[in-house]
């Protein structure tokens, strides 16, 4: 992945952690924590490749 690809993917990736943020706030836990493993999976695939 280029530089520029990678600030792309990144900031998609950001709307998991947002979202999990209201979620949590919402007291919708288990959708909250969904959210934050596909954050940091996400995360490391893009670490990896």
């Amino acid at each position: 992945m280029s530089f520029h690809e990678t600030k792309i993917f990144r900031e998609k990736v950001e709307g998991f952690l947002a979202n999990a943020g209201e979620l949590f706030s919402k007291e919708n836990n288990d959708l909250a924590a969904f959210n934050i493993e596909q954050y940091f999976q996400l995360i490391i695939k893009n670490i990896i490749y």
